[in-house]
């Protein structure tokens, strides 16, 4: 297979709207984060970095063929890793609000 002059373009366009995406969620993360969704101290760049590791790789899997259940298990893994609200008073009134 030879690779083409617009096949390049294609890859090179969807490089650049992942690098788009992954700067929106850092900056959603980082607004989060001020607004007290996150505790301080932690790395914005770093969580969007991990979650966008773990989606790539996903999509690949699920490209591939990969069984719902093992992709589901693997969400579910990487969203305990997602840090919660310093206040926990706030926590406990999101829970209640949507019980």
């Amino acid at each position: 297979m030879m690779v083409q002059d617009t096949d390049v373009a294609a890859y090179l366009r969807a490089a650049s709207i992942r690098e788009t995406g992954f700067g929106t969620f850092v900056q959603r993360v980082e607004a989060a984060r001020k607004n007290g969704e996150f505790p301080r101290g932690f790395d914005p760049h770093a969580l969007a970095a991990y979650f966008a590791a773990v989606l790539r790789d996903m999509s690949e899997w699920a490209r591939d063929g990969a069984d719902v259940t093992e992709l589901r298990s693997v969400a579910e893994l990487a969203l305990a890793v997602w840090p919660g609200p310093t206040d926990l008073k706030h926590c406990s009134s999101h829970s209640r609000a949507a019980a």
